[in-house]
């Protein structure tokens, strides 16, 4: 199969599953953010952001070397990575809630009360579900079931939707997690069940070797996810301690906009590892990357441009009265996820190598730039400087990997895309600055209109490849 039909068969795959859960999720926000003040809304936020960063520490990132390690192995090979894994995880977690409880002690003991102290076994389990779903979807991936691994999203989140009725009127932020931890385990039993995963399950197979190489790709991603988490997770204490924790249920709600955004592209970026690890090595490698890439962006940043005109009304609709202000910040929160999908597009160049340690270097410099303008802009700007800090963190993790991959990339068309971003850039500004609408709907077409010519060559290049796609697209798991 010509390799943009299987990166767009791919794609598809993907986003008949996710793109229902997420409009499911959409659809639940107004009932979220009902149940649930800006402050209890913010809690959940925080333990969520807690949950992230210590999974990484407690199985070693290992969810993300279950699908690259094994992918192209044989069948015994990947029983063998798959229940190695598997084992060395479980005992991760033993080992994590014997530290959990040494923790409540030394936290009762000393009289600490924090988000984090306060909140300490809802953080275990929330790690605990998103590592089962993540292991064993990330692994339906491995064993190319791209049909499986779509649903599981839809599983996940129609449970959490039902589950959310049933707790969280009740129990508050309690049943918020109650209901996000079963929707994670019934996920991942779907996942594991119907991608016939469990047939990968051979407790004779475990093997030092295996978990060697496992480790070996997954442990230079913990400092990676350590720094990710400076970038984009320390804002919630910070926010918490200089703010309030209303403030962190705002951002949220701001950062819930941009998950479309980010929604389109996990779902491409899914199919394009693949796609990376198919075609890195190859004659026209980097004039693929460079087609792909372009063509990504710009419906991305048109789809972002539309969303932030519109931002306020949208806000209104989608959530409480006690949250409007996170229109002014959603905007900014579009652009962050903009330059990470730019990031993540281009280390896709890394995976594909099988150099993980790339990811630390560009993490390192987006981290360092987070942590200093956090610091910063938090304290006198609030949520502005939050939002405009994570930006930043992202320039700097894509400047540093399009340094990374300077080799692999020869002829990358890097000027179109930067033009984009600084039209977007503008209309954030016009979201909230106090001029007449007349004037800003003016210049919202102008912007609009150039995006277009700027883009000209890559919207030629997608037509011509969206109308050979039909024909040649079959739905097969």
């Amino acid at each position: 199969m010509n390799k943009y039909k299987r990166l767009g068969k791919n794609t598809v795959l993907i986003f008949l599953g996710n793109a229902g859960s997420r409009l499911i999720g959409l659809l639940m926000l107004p009932l979220y953010t009902r149940w649930l003040g800006p402050q209890e809304y913010g809690t959940v936020d925080v333990v969520n952001t807690y949950a992230m960063l210590l999974i990484s520490l407690v199985v070693w990132c290992i969810t993300d070397a279950i699908f690259v390690i094994p992918k192209n192995g044989t069948e015994d090979e990947k029983k063998s990575y798959f229940t190695t894994g598997w084992i060395f995880s479980i005992l991760g977690f033993v080992v994590a809630a014997a530290i959990f409880f040494i923790l409540e002690v030394i936290f009762r003991t000393k009289g600490i009360e924090n988000s984090f102290a306060s909140n300490l076994w809802y953080v275990y389990f929330i790690m605990l579900g998103t590592f089962l779903q993540q292991y064993t979807q990330q692994f339906t991936r491995c064993i190319d079931k791209m049909g499986v691994y779509s649903i599981t999203g839809i599983v996940h989140t129609f449970f959490l939707a039902v589950l959310s009725f049933v707790f969280i009127p009740k129990y508050g932020v309690g049943g918020y997690i109650t209901a996000y931890v079963i929707a994670y385990v019934v996920s991942a039993a779907y996942s594991f069940v119907f991608s016939g995963s469990y047939k990968y399950i051979d407790f004779g197979k475990v093997s030092n070797e295996r978990l060697k190489t496992l480790l070996k790709y997954s442990i230079p991603l913990i400092p990676n996810t350590a720094m990710w988490w400076l970038v984009s997770g320390l804002n919630r204490p910070l926010i918490e301690a200089n703010t309030g924790m209303e403030a962190n249920g705002i951002l949220a709600v701001a950062n819930r906009i941009p998950g479309i955004i980010g929604m389109l592209f996990t779902i491409f970026n899914n199919a394009w590892v693949i796609s990376m690890m198919e075609e890195y090595g190859k004659p026209d490698f980097a004039k693929f990357f460079n087609i792909a890439v372009r063509c990504v962006m710009f419906p991305t940043i048109l789809a972002a441009i539309v969303l932030s005109i519109f931002m306020k009304p949208i806000i209104m609709i989608l959530a409480d009265a006690a949250y409007i202000e996170a229109y002014k910040y959603a905007p900014i929160a579009i652009m962050a996820v903009i330059l990470s999908n730019l990031s993540g597009l281009i280390g896709g160049v890394f995976a594909a190598k099988k150099q993980s340690k790339y990811f630390f270097y560009s993490s390192f410099w987006a981290a360092l730039t987070s942590v200093v303008f956090m610091f910063i802009l938090i304290p006198p700007f609030g949520l502005y400087g939050a939002t405009i800090a994570m930006c930043l963190s992202y320039i700097a993790a894509t400047i540093s990997r399009c340094y990374y991959t300077k080799d692999d990339l020869k002829g990358f068309e890097m000027k179109p895309i930067v033009i984009s971003l600084a039209l977007f850039a503008i209309v954030v500004f016009l979201v909230v600055v106090n001029i007449p609408l007349w004037i800003k709907s003016i210049l919202y077409i102008i912007i609009v209109l150039y995006l277009f010519r700027v883009n000209k060559d890559v919207l030629n290049s997608m037509v011509s490849k969206l109308s050979s796609f039909p024909k040649h697209f079959h739905l097969k798991d």
